[in-house]
């Protein structure tokens, strides 16, 4: 749900991309600030090992179907409040259903983290209807008349990347590596993250997404991530500098990748990187269409 966040090792690199996102502000002290927001939510499974969740915020509807590190998330216009989501995905499905709750709203303080500030409202139930959804090439489907979801509310909140007492939190030395094709609106993300003082905490994260708008407004990003040990990522240092770097994650990505500074942090993105995408089938990740940059950060 929208508001609870748990940040541990691995999420050091999603909080690099929270950091970027709509309504995130940096506060003092490197904390960052969440607005207040009110979402609509259901989930359900699928066919082919795929859960279905979807989210509505007012004029925007939702639906994402994930499985082990994959994902699509399909964006249209549609309509959502505390009784009714309705939208329709073209070809590939539509929602409409209405809210029957499960006793009414009730306070939920955020739990140990990260982040402070008030409770959040959620209200439970059950959403009635119809839920239609088949994937691009099949890879998934979903026919439902019901689904478990919640209603939630939550008020700004803010967080800070340091857990616990500063003498008890390790001290990352965050690497990032960011490629991209403007040409084909494809995305990717390299983690290296290692720490000094806890060494067997480093590790190496991993993500890549497509971006397509097709007509009457749908937008689809189609998403993969993955987990590895540090040494998929191996960097080539020249003055201080990082002069090369080759990645080699796990699946569901294939082949490696290679950047080569060029000027500055900016620099080429080639190799053999590819990876399956649900609904899109193998995708390329690396080539001379790409361009990328490296960053290092301390947390």
């Amino acid at each position: 749900m929208k508001g609870r966040l748990s940040i541990g090792v691995v999420g050091i690199g999603v909080l690099v991309t929270l950091l970027t996102l709509p309504g995130v502000a940096i506060a003092k002290g490197g904390s960052f600030v969440l607005g207040p927001s009110h979402s609509v939510e259901l989930r359900l499974m699928s066919s082919n090992g795929y859960s279905i969740s979807i989210e509505g915020d007012r004029e925007t509807v939702t639906l994402t179907a994930e499985r082990k590190g994959s994902s699509a998330s399909y964006t249209t216009k549609g309509f959502a409040s505390a009784t009714r989501i309705k939208a329709r995905l073209g070809r590939l499905g539509r929602v409409s259903v209405r809210f029957h709750s499960h006793g009414g709203p009730k306070r939920m303080p955020l739990p140990k983290g990260i982040c402070r500030g008030e409770a959040e409202t959620i209200e439970s139930g059950t959403w009635v209807g119809q839920i239609q959804f088949k994937g691009e090439q099949g890879y998934t489907a979903a026919h439902a008349t019901r689904a478990k979801g919640a209603i939630t509310d939550s008020p700004k909140q803010t967080c800070s990347s340091h857990e616990g007492k500063e003498g008890n939190s390790p001290n990352f030395e965050t690497t990032i590596l960011s490629a991209s094709s403007d040409a084909r609106a494809i995305f990717s993300t390299a983690f290296l993250l290692t720490s000094e003082t806890h060494p067997g905490l480093a590790v190496s994260v991993f993500g890549a997404s497509l971006l397509e708008v097709h007509n009457r407004g749908l937008a689809i990003i189609r998403s993969i991530s993955a987990n590895a040990k540090s040494d998929a990522v191996a960097l080539t240092k020249e003055g201080g500098h990082i002069a090369s770097a080759t990645i080699a994650p796990p699946a569901p990505f294939k082949g490696t990748a290679t950047f080569q500074s060029t000027s500055g942090s900016k620099g080429s993105w080639t190799g053999t990187l590819a990876a399956d995408f649900p609904g899109r089938g193998e995708v390329t990740l690396a080539g001379p269409e790409f361009s990328a940059e490296v960053s290092r950060m301390n947390r």
